[in-house]
């Protein structure tokens, strides 16, 4: 029973000093008031045609409807609208490729970090 309320205790004061640390009151006031127009977008796609559409593009030539039973992916292009393009999207000056379904974000290159895969294999408890 000790060591529970040893672990317990532990717990609740590294929760409390992440917390301290976190605040606000250690955050010097200059950095507090520094630039404020930061927008920070998480998206989580479980898998299919949402992240080959948009932010993890595949080369249309190499992964073609006609090679599906081969590469195992099928790339979905060819089911939306005409009005989107059928060519993987690079504005000059970018080194980030984009699918065709990223629309007018891909000229924000320049301001966006993207992270296009994240494995959490080495975790598994």
């Amino acid at each position: 029973m000790g060591d529970f309320k040893r672990r317990t205790f532990l717990k609740s004061v590294g929760l409390g000093a992440g917390a301290f640390v976190l605040s606000s009151k250690l955050v010097p006031k200059r950095l507090a008031a520094a630039d404020q127009s930061r927008n920070f977008v998480f998206c989580y796609f479980s898998g299919g045609w949402d992240t080959l559409l948009c932010l993890d593009p595949r080369d249309p030539a190499t992964f073609s409807d006609d090679r599906a039973d081969e590469t195992r992916i099928e790339l979905g292009w060819t089911k939306l609208p005409a009005a989107f393009p059928r060519t993987v999207l690079q504005p000059t000056g970018s080194n980030i490729a984009f699918g065709p379904a990223v629309g007018p974000f891909a000229q924000h290159f320049d301001k966006a970090c993207v992270v296009r895969g994240i494995s959490m294999g080495a975790v598994k408890g």
